[in-house]
C-alpha cells in the first residue's frame, strides 16, 4: 500500500506524467513476469478450502527489483503489535513504512492504517480495506469504500486531511513461477485503488502473484495522481521474491 502514504505526505514523489495509465495488461504473461514463468498465464478457478494466500505470521521476506541488478535487495518483514483491532505490523525497510493488518473471523487480510516515516504522517481507514479474501470466486469483485484520514505520526489525534476511497479486489488467474525464492503454484489477485482528497487525486493497480502458505512471490504495480490541479506523477515498480522465512 505504498501509494497511499507516498501520496498523502509531503506529496513529494511527483514526475511530469499526464495521461499516463494504471492498466496492466493480463491477456498474457506481463514482459517482467516472463523470465519467472514456469508455466502460461491460466484461468482462475476455485481456491482450495483453507488456502493461504498471505500469511500473517513472523518472518522476513526478501525482494528484489525486477531487471534492477544493480538496486539493493529491500526487506518487508511482519511483527505482532499486541492486542488491539490491528495485531500484526508490516514494515517495508526500503520505503520506511509501516501497515497495520490483521486477520478477521473470514480469514480476510484487513489494512487499517499506513505509518510514513519518511514524510511522517499516517493514513487511518475509517473500514479497514480488504486486501486479501480466501473466498474470493473467479469474476467476484471485492470492493472497499471507505473514508481515509491524515495526520501526522507526531500528533496522530489531529486529522490534517480527509476524503473518499475505495479498493477492488479481483481474482484474475493462475500460473506456476519459479523464482530465487523456489517454484510455487501462484493465484493472481488485482487490486485497483482510489483516493482523492482536498488536494490531491490518486488511482493505483497492483497485480500480485501468491503462493498457499508462502504469501507474494511477485508484484506488478503502478500508480497515477495528481495534485493541486497542476501536477500529475506516474510512479511504477516490480519485483520477485528472494528470500522467504523459510529460507533464513
Amino acid at each position: 500500500m505504498a501509494m497511499i502514504l507516498r501520496t498523502c505526505g509531503l506529496l513529494i514523489l511527483m514526475a511530469a506524467a499526464a495521461g499516463c495509465s494504471t492498466a496492466i495488461d493480463l491477456t498474457d504473461t506481463p514482459e517482467p513476469i516472463r523470465p519467472f514463468a514456469a508455466s502460461s498465464l491460466d484461468e482462475p478457478t476455485a481456491l482450495p478450502p483453507g488456502v493461504d494466500l498471505m500469511p500473517l505470521r513472523v518472518g522476513r521476506w526478501v525482494y528484489k527489483h525486477i531487471g534492477g541488478d544493480d538496486a539493493e535487495p529491500f526487506v518487508q518483514r511482519i511483527e505482532p503489535a499486541g492486542n488491539g483491532s490491528a495485531p500484526f505490523r508490516r514494515h517495508d525497510e526500503a520505503l520506511g513504512q509501516v501497515n497495520h493488518v490483521s486477520r478477521d473471523g473470514r480469514g480476510r487480510i484487513l489494512l487499517h492504517a499506513v505509518e510514513d516515516h519518511e514524510h511522517k504522517v499516517i493514513t487511518r481507514f475509517a473500514r479497514p480495506l480488504v486486501v486479501c479474501d480466501p473466498s474470493i470466486t473467479p469474476g467476484q469483485v471485492i470492493t472497499t469504500d471507505t473514508e481515509i484520514t491524515i495526520a501526522n505520526l507526531k500528533t496522530p489525534g489531529k486529522v490534517k486531511d480527509r476524503g473518499p476511497c475505495a479498493m477492488e479486489l479481483r481474482y484474475v488467474g493462475r500460473q506456476r513461477l519459479r523464482t530465487p525464492a523456489g517454484e510455487f503454484d501462484c493465484y493472481i489477485l488485482q487490486r485497483n485503488y482510489r483516493m482523492k482528497i482536498s488536494k490531491a487525486s490518486v488511482s493505483s493497480e497492483t497485480v500480485i502473484w501468491c503462493a498457499d502458505g508462502a504469501g507474494i512471490q511477485a508484484r506488478l504495480y503502478k500508480e497515477s495522481g495528481r495534485a493541486l490541479m497542476l501536477l500529475s506523477w506516474f510512479n511504477r515498480h516490480e519485483v520477485v521474491l528472494v528470500e522467504s522465512p523459510a529460507k533464513n
